[in-house]
C-alpha cells in the first residue's frame, strides 16, 4: 500500500512541477487561469492511485543477450527494500518491498533472515502512515462539525442588499466566510457602509459561483492522504491563495475602485481569526500578496468564459494522462527487474540533535550588552530559540534600546519572548507575588511592543497556577481551577489581539509534592479546554531539592503524552550569592537532572536571578551566563563508581569511550540517614530596614514545607548569628529560652507527616541594613529535604513581622576532597571510617571543562550497612547524553 501511495505522490509531484513550469514559461499570471490549472492538477492527483494502473503503455525494447547476466551481479549483496531510497528522499518511514516483486528477486541463502525485520518495518511504516493520516482526517471531520454548528447558530439575513444569496449573520465569527453555498457574515456587517457590504458580498459570491469551498475541501482531503508529500501542502496553500485573488478581482470589478477595496481588505484582515473549515475572506498569511496584486494591476483581468475554461482544462489532459500512465516492456517481467542495494542503517553516521536554549532573566542592558552584532555569544546564539524579556525591561526600557533588541534578535534569527504577569491584582486578591500585576500591566506591555514593531514569538505566563491556586502566603487568592482558567482565557484573547501568532505557554513551580504534579497535568487540560488551545510550552521552575528534581520525570512524561514541549529553568539555589557558587550549583543541577536522573528537556532555559551571575557576557569567560550555556552544549563524559569496603574507585571516559585524563573530580559524602556528624550550613543576607529584633526557629509541615517521604530524623547544634559590619554576635541554643541553662549543645528531633512543628528558640536585637550570617549545624535524613527549614524572623519595634529568611533542610554534604583521574581515566580514594559507618551515599562530580560538559554520579547504598570488614561492592554509573 505504501509503495503504491509513494509512487502516486511522486507522479503528482511531477505533474505539478510540469504545470508550474509551463505557467512560468508562458508567463500566465491571470488568477482564473491558474486556478483552473491547479484544480485539474488536484483532481488528477486525487485520482492518481487509481488511474496510474488503469492506463498501461507497452514499449517494446530489445532483450539483452542473457537476462541472468543482467541480474547475477547484484545477488552477492544482501537485499534491501527498494522503498528505502524513497524513504530517504521524502522522510517517509521505510517499508518492505511489495511481496509480489520481492518473490522474484534472487536471494542468497545468507540473506533470508533479513526478511523478518523488513516485515516489522513495513508494519511500523503502515501504522505511522495510518495514525498521521487518520489524525488529519479527524481534524477535517471536527472542523466540518464545528462549522455546521456555526451554521445552525446563524440567522438568515433578509436585507435588500443581501438578496439573491444565502447570507446569514453568525456572531462568533470575525470575518466573512463561505461555507458551501452559504455566506456567513459577522454581526458587525450591519454597521458597514454600503460600499463595504457590496465589496464583501461580491467577493464571497465569487467563491460560491466557482465552488471554491468544495475545491479546497478536496485539497484538504488530498493533503490528508498524501501528508508525507510537500507538494500536497503546497497545492492546498496555492489553491487557497489563488481563489482569493480571483474573488478579489470580482469584488474590484463590482466596486470599481482598487485602492478603496484594498483598504476594505486590510480592515477585514485586522479582525481575522483562524476558522475550522470554510473559505475566509481575510487569510492573514496572504493579505500582503493580495494587496500588492490589487494595487499593481492596472485593469481587471477579463473573465474566463466557460468555453475558454474548458479549452484550458482540455490542454492539461495529456499531461495528466502521461503522469498517470504506466509503462511496460514486452520482455518477461524477470528480465526488467533492477535491484539496488544500500548500506545498512547501523553503518551510517548518527548525529544527535543539539539542545535548544532560551536565555532569560536580568540581561544587563547597556553599551556592551548582548544585543550588538559583535557581542561575544555567537556559539550560544546559534543554539538559542528565544531571548525572554522580563516586565521591567518591556515597561521601562527606552524605545531606541528596545528597537535595537528587536532588530538584533531578528538578525540572529532568535525569537522574542515576553515574561508576562497575567493575573490581575485586585482589592479581593492583592497578592504581591511575581504572577500578579496591576490589571492594565499586560496590555501596556503588549501595546507598547506592538507600537514599536516587535515580532513577539512567545509569551511566558509566570506561575499563574501555583500563585493563583496553591499559594497560601500573604495575599493568597486560592482560586478554583475553573475560575483561574477563565481569567487566563481573557488574557489569551488580549495577547492574540496584539500578537495573533504568538505561542503562549507557562512556567510553573515544580517542588517535592507528588500530588502537585498530578494537579499541574490536570491544569494543562483545564487550560486547553477553557482557552481552546493547548499550552505551547511548559517550563519547570524547580524548587531545588532532590525530590523536586525526581518529580521532573513523571511531569515530563505526562507532558510528552499531551504533546506539550517541556523545558527546565536552570539556575541555582537561593543561598548561592557569588558567581562561582551560583555557576557551580547550576552545573550540579544540570548534571543531576540530565545525567543521574536521565531527564532531557526539549528546551533548557538559562535564567539569571537576583543579580547572579553578575555578568551575561562573554561566553568565552568562566562565571558568565552565556559561558554556562555554552558548556551545556558540550558532550558529557561517562563516570563510573565502584565501592569495595572503604575504598572508592572509578573511571571517566568521553562519548567515544576514550579515557579522560587529569580531570578534577569532587568527591562528597551525603548523609542520607542523618547519622554523620553535624555539618555547618549558612543563611546569609541583609537585615531589612525598620527591623528591631530577630527570632530563630525551626518549622516543619508549615507554609511550603512538604513532609512527602515519611518521618524525618534531624539534629541541630547551637546556632550562631553574626553581623559582619557591626560585630554583633548571638549564640542561639536549639531549645526554648526556659530550658537554655540545662540544655545540651545538640538537639535530636523527629518529625512526622501530618504534624506541624513551630519551634522558636531565641529573640535578639538586630541592626537594620547590616549584613548577617546565621551558621546552623545540621544533620538531616534524606526524607527531610524540603520537609522543614530553619527560619530567621525579623520584626519591627512593635513586634510586627517584616520578613522571614529560610534555610531549607536537606541531607548534609561533606567534602571528601578532590581526586585527579590518571592517564587511563581511573581514580581511587579511601573513605573515612565515619562516612562508611554512617552508610552515606557517595557522589562524584565533574564540573566540566573546555571540551566536556559537567557530569555527576551518585553511588547509593540500599538497606542496612554491613560492617567495614565485610567485602561488598556497590556500583553506580552515569552516561553522556
Amino acid at each position: 500500500m505504501l509503495l503504491h501511495l509513494v509512487e502516486a505522490a511522486l507522479r503528482s509531484l511531477a505533474l505539478g512541477g510540469t504545470v508550474w513550469l509551463a505557467l512560468s514559461l508562458l508567463r500566465i499570471e491571470r488568477p482564473q487561469t491558474r486556478m483552473s490549472a491547479w484544480t485539474v492538477v488536484l483532481i488528477g492527483s486525487l485520482a492518481m492511485p487509481i488511474t496510474m494502473h488503469w492506463m498501461t503503455v507497452s514499449m517494446p525494447i530489445r532483450a539483452p543477450a542473457s537476462s541472468e547476466a543482467a541480474i547475477a551481479p547484484v545477488t552477492s549483496a544482501a537485499p534491501a527494500p527498494a522503498t528505502q531510497l524513497l524513504s530517504e528522499s521524502m522522510s517517509v518511514p521505510p517499508a518492505a518491498a511489495d511481496a509480489g516483486v520481492a518473490a522474484q528477486l534472487p536471494r542468497s541463502p545468507a540473506s533470508s533472515p533479513a526478511a523478518v525485520p523488513a516485515t516489522n518495518w513495513q508494519a511500523l511504516a503502515i501504522g505511522i502512515y495510518l495514525a498521521v493520516g487518520g489524525a488529519f482526517l479527524l481534524r477535517l471531520a471536527i472542523g466540518l462539525v464545528l462549522t455546521f454548528r456555526l451554521l445552525r447558530r446563524s440567522r438568515r439575513l433578509d436585507a435588500e442588499w443581501a438578496a439573491g444569496s444565502d447570507v446569514r449573520i453568525c456572531v462568533p465569527i470575525a470575518t466573512p466566510v463561505t461555507f458551501g453555498s452559504t455566506i456567513l457574515l459577522p454581526a458587525q456587517c450591519l454597521d458597514w457602509s454600503p460600499m463595504k457590504r457590496g465589496a464583501v458580498l461580491a467577493h464571497e459570491r465569487s467563491h460560491v459561483a466557482r465552488a471554491d469551498f468544495h475545491v479546497l475541501l478536496l485539497a484538504t482531503l488530498h493533503r490528508a492522504i498524501f501528508w508525507f508529500s510537500p507538494f500536497s501542502w503546497w497545492l492546498l496553500n496555492e489553491l487557497a491563495e489563488t481563489a482569493e485573488l480571483v474573488s478579489d478581482d470580482a469584488a474590484i470589478e463590482s466596486l470599481g475602485d482598487r485602492r478603496c477595496y484594498a483598504e476594505i481588505l486590510l480592515d477585514v484582515a485586522d479582525s481575522a481569526r483562524e476558522i475550522s473549515v470554510g473559505v475566509a475572506m481575510a487569510r492573514t498569511r496572504s493579505v500582503v500578496r493580495r494587496v500588492e496584486h490589487i494595487l499593481t494591476a492596472t485593469v481587471p483581468p477579463p473573465r474566463l468564459g466557460a468555453r475558454r475554461r474548458i479549452l484550458a482544462l482540455a490542454s492539461l489532459a495529456p499531461l495528466v494522462a502521461m503522469a498517470s500512465a504506466s509503462y511496460s516492456s514486452s520482455l518477461p517481467r524477470e528480465s526488467s527487474l533492477v535491484k539496488v542495494t544500500f548500506q545498512a542503517a547501523e553503518n551510517r553516521l548518527k548525529v544527535a540533535a543539539a539542545p535548544v536554549l532560551w536565555i532569560s532573566g536580568d540581561l544587563q542592558l547597556g553599551p556592551a550588552d548582548m544585543f550588538h552584532a559583535d557581542a561575544d555569544w555567537k556559539t550560544v546564539a546559534g543554539h538559542t530559540r528565544a531571548v525572554e524579556l522580563p516586565p521591567w525591561i518591556t515597561l521601562n526600557g527606552k524605545d531606541d534600546v528596545l528597537k535595537r533588541i528587536f532588530e538584533n534578535l531578528a538578525e540572529r534569527q532568535i525569537g522574542l519572548a515576553l515574561e508576562v504577569r497575567v493575573l490581575p491584582r485586585t482589592d479581593e486578591c492583592p497578592q504581591p507575588t511575581k504572577a500578579y500585576s496591576d490589571p492594565d500591566e499586560p496590555e501596556r506591555i503588549l501595546r507598547r511592543l506592538h507600537d514599536l514593531g516587535a515580532d513577539v514569538k512567545y509569551v511566558d505566563m509566570v506561575d499563574p497556577f501555583f500563585f493563583g491556586h496553591r499559594f497560601s502566603g500573604p495575599g493568597a487568592c486560592l482560586e478554583p481551577t475553573a475560575k483561574l482558567a477563565r481569567q487566563l482565557a481573557e488574557r489569551v484573547k488580549l495577547i492574540r489581539t496584539y500578537f495573533p501568532r504568538a505561542q503562549i505557554g507557562t512556567s510553573e513551580l515544580v517542588d517535592e509534592s507528588t500530588p502537585w504534579i498530578d494537579e499541574l497535568v490536570k491544569w494543562t487540560e483545564a487550560y486547553q479546554q477553557t482557552t481552546g488551545e493547548p499550552l505551547a510550552f511548559f517550563y519547570a521552575d524547580v524548587a531545588w531539592s532532590h525530590p523536586s528534581m525526581r518529580n521532573l520525570l513523571p511531569l515530563g512524561n505526562a507532558l510528552a503524552a499531551r504533546h506539550i514541549p517541556f523545558g527546565i529553568i536552570y539556575n541555582a539555589d537561593e543561598a548561592a550569592h557569588s558567581d562561582a557558587v551560583w555557576t557551580d550549583n547550576t552545573r550540579q543541577h544540570i548534571a543531576e537532572i540530565e545525567s543521574a536522573l536521565g531527564v532531557h528537556p526539549d528546551v533548557a532555559i538559562f535564567r539569571s536571578s537576583a543579580g547572579s551571575p553578575s555578568r551575561v557576557l562573554p561566553e568565552t569567560q568562566p562565571l558568565t551566563l552565556t559561558n554556562l550555556a555554552s558548556q551545556y552544549l558540550l558532550a558529557r563524559p561517562s563516570l563510573t563508581l565502584t565501592r569495595q569496603s572503604n575504598t572508592l574507585s572509578g573511571r571517566m571516559v568521553d562519548a567515544q569511550g576514550l579515557p579522560v585524563a587529569t580531570a578534577d573530580l569532587t568527591i562528597e559524602a551525603i548523609d542520607v540517614a542523618g547519622s554523620m556528624d553535624l555539618v555547618e550550613r549558612h543563611l546569609a543576607g541583609t537585615v531589612p530596614p525598620g527591623a528591631a529584633t530577630a527570632a530563630v526557629g525551626i518549622q516543619a509541615n508549615l507554609s511550603q514545607a512538604c513532609m512527602c517521604a515519611g518521618s524525618v530524623d534531624a539534629s541541630v547544634g547551637v546556632l550562631r548569628y553574626d553581623e559582619t559590619s557591626t560585630g554583633r554576635h548571638e549564640d542561639v541554643p536549639p531549645f526554648p529560652p526556659a530550658a537554655e541553662a540545662e540544655s545540651p549543645p545538640i538537639r535530636a528531633m523527629e518529625f512526622f507527616p501530618g504534624h506541624p512543628i513551630n519551634l522558636t528558640f531565641k529573640s535578639f536585637p538586630v541592626t537594620p541594613g547590616a549584613t548577617y550570617d546565621l551558621a546552623i549545624p545540621l544533620a538531616v535524613s534524606a526524607s527531610g529535604e524540603r520537609a522543614a527549614y530553619a527560619v530567621l524572623m525579623f520584626a519591627d519595634s512593635s513586634g510586627k513581622s517584616l520578613r522571614w529568611d529560610r534555610l531549607w533542610f536537606r541531607p548534609s554534604e561533606r567534602s571528601l576532597g578532590v581526586v585527579v583521574t590518571g592517564a587511563d581515566g581511573r581514580f581511587r580514594i579511601e573513605l573515612p571510617p565515619g562516612v562508611v559507618a554512617a552508610g552515606s551515599e557517595i557522589r562524584a562530580y565533574f564540573p566540566g571543562g573546555a571540551l566536556l560538559g559537567s557530569q555527576t554520579t551518585t553511588l547509593s547504598r540500599e538497606g542496612q550497612f554491613r560492617p567495614s570488614n565485610t567485602e561488598s561492592e556497590f556500583i553506580g554509573s552515569s552516561s553522556p547524553h
